[in-house]
């Protein structure tokens, strides 16, 4: 639950270190780039952080 507004969300995090370098090139790019064009009320933004 988000503080600011008491809102609920989903959180997905991908240690890149950990993740199989074909899921980080291959399958991770293509997802983001999936989801970041879907608008629906049920299905989150993505909001992307890279350390």
């Amino acid at each position: 639950i988000r503080e600011i507004d008491n809102k609920e969300f989903a959180v997905k995090i991908i240690d890149r270190d950990k993740a199989p370098s074909d899921f980080v090139s291959k399958f991770l790019p293509r997802e983001l780039d999936i989801i970041r064009t879907l608008d629906h009320p049920n299905i989150i933004k993505v909001n992307f952080k890279n350390n």
